[in-house]
């Protein structure tokens, strides 16, 4: 904890770098949200996507359907101990 306060008296004693400080923490909080930003706007633009299909092309191009049992019983055998270890 002492050299968190030191640092925080010598980024005080001297301006230039409390400025230098602070500018490169607005460029790291300014990537930060454009990241943010980025992967939000393709989110929803994958959302959109979906609910465009769903409402317009289901009927003409169904989902395949997927039965979970059935890929149970091929992958995992029933007769077969199924543990790893």
């Amino acid at each position: 904890m002492e050299a968190v306060s030191e640092l925080w008296e010598q980024l005080q004693a001297n301006p230039l770098l409390l400025w230098v400080a602070g500018v490169l923490a607005l460029f790291l909080m300014v990537g930060i949200v454009k990241r943010v930003l980025t992967i939000a706007v393709l989110s929803g633009v994958l959302l959109l996507l979906y609910f465009v299909y769903v409402t317009n092309f289901q009927e003409r191009f169904p989902l395949p359907e997927f039965d979970l049992d059935e890929m149970r019983e091929r992958w995992l055998p029933a007769d077969e101990d199924v543990n790893a270890s």
